[in-house]
């Protein structure tokens, strides 16, 4: 979705390093903060960052970037949500999650790619998809751990799923039109 309004290199593989770059470092940044809200189950923002990759600047880069910040918390870099890490936390009880991060990151980022996915409705829809195949995955990995509690455990997750899809698709279209924008005024500013 940005990966046609922002270019940082004309160089294209340049450009993607530095796009990933930017993705995993705002994975690293924002991915251990927790929100909690009074009474309520705390959202991560795990899950907003890595479709942010994904849905920002493609597959390819989504993926990698989150690959990367998987394997870095699995080493010991304290990036998972509440400044965890380790890899008993990727092939614990949120496992799923972090394979469903993978998964989202492929499917997610190959849909923004497409011309159907950059409008608005169809964006909102991209990030509650992520936001599902997160959720599915976890709910899978779950199920196996913890056959009676797992259900309730995801449920408590679709509130901060759903602000958090409407949040990131919001941001992006957002960013886009600020994009956008900037190019129609240094055209102009060129034709002065």
């Amino acid at each position: 979705m940005l990966q046609d309004v922002l270019r940082f290199n004309k160089t294209p593989w340049i450009d993607s390093a530095i796009k990933w770059l930017i993705a995993l470092v705002l994975q690293i940044l924002v991915g251990p903060v927790v929100l909690s809200l009074k009474g309520e189950m705390p959202i991560t923002l795990q899950s907003l960052v890595i479709l942010f990759g994904a849905i920002a600047f493609g597959w390819r880069i989504g993926a990698a970037a989150a690959l990367a910040y998987i394997v870095a918390g699995a080493l010991g870099v304290p990036v998972f949500a509440g400044y965890l890490s380790g890899l008993e936390k990727v092939m614990g009880q949120h496992g799923g999650f972090f394979f469903g991060f993978i998964a989202s990151t492929l499917v997610c980022g190959y849909l923004a790619e497409t011309p159907m996915f950059s409008k608005p409705l169809p964006s909102i829809l991209n990030w509650v998809l992520g936001h599902l195949i997160i959720l599915l995955m976890g709910g899978l990995w779950l199920s196996q751990l913890d056959p009676i509690g797992w259900q309730e455990k995801l449920t408590s997750l679709l509130p901060g799923a759903i602000i958090k899809s409407a949040f990131g698709a919001l941001f992006i279209q957002l960013i886009v039109r600020f994009m956008r924008g900037r190019r129609t005024i240094t055209a102009i500013d060129e034709n002065i």
